[in-house]
């Protein structure tokens, strides 16, 4: 995809004390959201990272919750560590045998579990040196995720709702579309855009209440096509990769379902 999801994260202009405190979080990326590819009851998310200019650390660790579990986790070769597990966490784990230093870019690294797309967390850690025995806390006193990671959401698998009738997941549509159209995520900056995916959730709930199953399904193809640009791959202004794959994956499963 052409166009990236910018999410710095940094330390930047702080006491070099401060720094030395936060060992691992000194870094700063952009995820980008490759792609999201849905079969039967299983979804599959690829993420592309980019260490970005003036990251004090390079890249040596990144995660993905996956609260239902991880069915298949790639790449899997002597550069890349996958993990289904953290620190006693479910999620997609890699590590790089090879840290990525500013500039870097890493492959598509992707998990598949049974969900559907919905609003996770990620983490990010940097390469630093370990601490003498000295300065290392007690066993178990600090969890890494929390102490040695960056944070932030994206696009994961979560579970289905307990409700999989149409009518819960156009509310669930409608509820994904205002969260990535407001703060905190602003992962849509267009307002008059945001109306019309609204309009559209509503225009599709309304046909499909009346059995109009054909004017449901327009109604989600407009919405689809109102986040994606002109060219093929692209997505319409104001619309990231995180909302746009989050979205439009979510549409498609309720189309196909009418």
């Amino acid at each position: 995809m052409p166009m990236k999801f910018l999410i710095p994260f940094f330390l930047l202009g702080v006491a070099p004390y401060a720094l030395a405190q936060s060992p691992g979080q000194n870094i700063s990326v952009a995820l980008d959201v490759r792609s999201v590819s849905v079969r039967a009851d299983t979804t599959a998310v690829a993420y592309v990272l980019t260490v970005l200019p003036g990251s004090q650390e390079a890249l040596s660790r990144f995660s993905i919750d996956a609260p239902t579990g991880v069915l298949r986790i790639a790449p899997q070769n002597s550069l890349w560590v996958p993990l289904a597990e953290f620190q006693g966490r479910s999620v997609g784990h890699w590590i790089t045998a090879d840290s990525l230093p500013a500039g870097s870019v890493t492959p598509e690294l992707t998990y598949e579990a049974i969900g559907l797309a919905g609003i996770l967390t990620y983490w990010v850690g940097g390469v630093f040196p370990f601490p003498s025995v000295e300065d290392m806390d007690p066993v178990g006193s600090s969890d890494p995720m929390v102490s040695e990671m960056i944070n932030g959401p994206t696009v994961g698998v979560e579970a289905w709702p307990a409700n999989r009738t149409p009518d819960a997941l156009l509310t669930r549509l409608r509820n994904l579309g205002q969260r990535t159209c407001t703060t905190p995520l602003m992962w849509i900056t267009s307002s008059s855009l945001c109306s019309q995916l609204t309009a559209y959730v509503d225009e599709a709930e309304s046909h499909r209440a009346s059995g109009q199953l054909s004017a449901a399904r327009t109604s989600l193809d407009a919405f689809i096509t109102a986040l994606s640009g002109s060219a093929p791959g692209t997505f319409a202004p104001g619309v990231n990769s995180s909302a746009y794959w989050l979205l439009r994956t979510n549409a498609q499963i309720i189309r196909d379902s009418l």
